[in-house]
């Protein structure tokens, strides 16, 4: 077998493992590549999922501070954190669970037999010591693990003055035979009126190892008391003289000798999430798990290297649950700004649909993928994606010239080849130079090596030494520009000379 007939068959070999190499071009989101390639995450969380990866999901419906908000606890984290800034932690040794919380990343974890955690109320907050209150709100969600006959949900002790003489003040919600109790032990007052108490106890029980929104709020224009379960009203007081609506009202007072910590979760067995205390009456109960709009990610710009690479199918493992949805859609072009593709509508698709026998084929160097995550209609579970496997076939070079000869003349040669059989061929590219395999020549009439001759298939050179001999060879391209040419094709000689 000559050389030239080797120099082929490799030539063929290589463009042959490019070509399978081709098939197997993917791009994967989610799963082990993580979701670093989102450009655009709103409204969406990452969450335990399948096969211990994480899985996109709609972010859940946490509190939100607000100027009224007197603490905030989300225990998405340890150590616990107030996210209004106010409450400071103390002590106690809790953790936070991240397995089944009610709201965002976490939950309050409460061993049997704990101390719960201390904190240390701001001066003027619902505790804070000489502060006198108006409207307020306490809730919080509760999973109980059942059978408990005197466990402390929250606790505060103080003391105020009432005829001269000190008084002590207790407020305190517990659990017992898994109903709850507000106490508030001569936490109100109405001068000249001696301090009131008021207490406020749920009817039903609540359904143990299951997660439940309590709400109290008090109302200081009426003095109204309310103790809300899951959105539905349980019990309802007054804190007034005449013990129902009318008379004067009681407003929240921390006595000048109280103390300004807070004690949560003393002898509970449970969890604990989303506690919060609001400086106004809470009218509707936040119960949606997810948030009340669809969550929306969208991919960076991938490059996919050349225009005439051809989208096959956009594979994706997801869930659905319940009534809940997710949309999935793409745009491929030929131009970007960095962020975005340009000039291209977004197409809807599903999960698997075979794009590459499609009657238009999909085809363009720059890619996105989005997705949208819808909830449920009541607001209570999540759709979420494990993965996104983009597979697409780049846009292979252009195959080599073959049959390349060439003809010398008198400071001229003529060479010829049989023309690529592609569509997309666009031009040639002739390379010369003085040495095999060294293509650096200058010293052609029609420039320096390489040459574009356009798409032809022959071109005679011009400007040529007589007697000096060159070597040639010759590479394609195709409509994705002179970087995508061809391997080149082998190599020929010819020495120009005066007798021709």
């Amino acid at each position: 077998m000559g050389k030239r007939a080797i120099a082929l068959l490799l030539t063929l070999l290589l463009v042959g493992l490019v070509q399978l190499q081709a098939q197997n071009s993917t791009i994967v989101l989610g799963k082990d590549a993580g979701w670093s390639d989102l450009e655009q995450n709103s409204n969406l969380t990452v969450q335990p999922g399948r096969q211990g990866f994480k899985d996109l999901a709609l972010g859940t419906n946490e509190y939100s501070v607000d100027p009224k908000t007197d603490v905030l606890l989300h225990f998405d984290t340890t150590p616990i954190t107030d996210a209004a800034d106010r409450w400071t932690l103390v002590g106690g040794n809790i953790s936070t669970s991240t397995n089944v919380p009610r709201l965002g990343a976490g939950a309050a974890v409460f061993p049997p037999g704990g101390d719960g955690i201390e904190l240390n109320a701001a001066p003027d907050s619902l505790f804070g010591p000489g502060t006198e209150s108006g409207s307020f709100s306490i809730e919080f969600w509760i999973y109980s693990i059942g059978g408990q006959q005197d466990a402390t949900i929250l606790s505060w002790s103080g003391a105020t003055f009432s005829a001269g003489k000190p008084v002590d003040q207790k407020v305190r919600i517990s659990i017992t035979d898994d109903r709850l109790t507000f106490a508030f032990s001569n936490f109100f007052i109405s001068s000249p009126d001696p301090p009131e108490s008021v207490v406020i106890s749920g009817v039903r029980h609540l359904i143990p190892r299951t997660w439940h929104h309590n709400l109290l709020r008090f109302d200081a224009t009426t003095g109204l008391m309310e103790y809300l379960v899951d959105g539905r009203p349980e019990a309802i007081t007054y804190a007034t003289t005449t013990g129902n609506e009318g008379g004067t009202v009681f407003l929240p007072y921390a006595g000048r000798l109280s103390s300004s910590h807070v004690y949560l979760g003393t002898s509970f067995h449970g969890m604990i999430d989303e506690f919060r205390i609001e400086k106004r009456v809470v009218d509707t109960p936040n119960l949606d798990i997810v948030a009340d709009s669809r969550g929306i990610a969208v991919s960076r710009v991938f490059d996919l290297q050349y225009a005439g690479t051809q989208l096959a199918n956009i594979q994706s493992q997801y869930d659905t649950p319940g009534d809940t949805a997710i949309l999935f859609f793409y745009r491929m072009g030929n131009r970007s700004n960095g962020t975005d593709v340009l000039d291209e509508d977004w197409t809807q698709f599903f999960p698997g649909t075979d794009l590459l026998h499609a009657a238009k084929p999909v085809l363009g160097r720059f890619l996105q993928v989005r997705a949208e995550l819808l909830p449920d209609g009541p607001h209570l579970l999540s759709p979420s994606i494990h993965s996104i496997t983009i597979n697409y076939i780049p846009d292979l070079p252009p195959p080599p010239p073959v049959k390349l000869v060439a003809r010398p003349g008198n400071g001229t040669v003529t060479l010829q080849w049989t023309s690529v059989p592609e569509a997309d061929v666009k031009g040639y590219l002739v390379y010369y130079g003085d040495r095999p395999g060294q293509y650096f020549g200058t010293d052609v009439a029609q420039g320096f090596s390489p040459i574009d001759v356009g798409n032809v298939n022959s071109v005679t050179l011009t400007g040529m030494q007589n007697g000096k001999l060159y070597y040639f060879a010759v590479a394609a391209y195709d409509k994705s520009g002179l970087s995508h040419a061809s391997v080149l094709s082998q190599e020929v000689s010819a020495r120009p000379l005066r007798v021709y």
